[in-house]
């Protein structure tokens, strides 16, 4: 946790990396390595944490209360992803994915009233 405070964002990676070799089903390791590799690309221009999220919804996604606002933030990380591919149906899902854990979530909504109306 250390690396990841002090923003070190590539030791803090290969931390939780070495965490998950030996604990793969560690879903805040996954979560830990997703906000590493954001930190790396503030700018979303290479989607480095996308593997990572996908992970955490996959582990995490059993318990979606208790990981409910980290959830929503994997679902809105993917779907922006999405909006970015072009992939609006994607897009869509992991904004409803969204809504159904925070319906009030201002991002989500937004979106999906755009999607729902054909834009991007």
């Amino acid at each position: 946790m250390a690396y990841y405070n002090l923003d070190a964002n590539q030791q803090a990676d290969s931390t939780f990396a070495k965490v998950l070799e030996i604990t793969p089903t560690y879903a805040q390791g996954w979560l830990m390595r997703a906000r590493a590799n954001r930190g790396m690309d503030p700018d979303n221009t290479l989607f480095l944490a996308k593997p990572f999220y996908e992970k955490y919804i996959e582990l995490a996604g059993s318990d979606k209360e208790k990981n409910k606002a980290n959830l929503v933030i994997a679902y809105n990380y993917l779907a922006y992803y999405y909006v970015q591919q072009s992939d609006n149906a994607m897009a869509k899902t992991y904004f409803e994915l969204t809504t159904s854990l925070d319906p009030t979530n201002q991002q989500a909504v937004e979106a999906l009233n755009i999607l729902n109306k054909g834009g991007k």
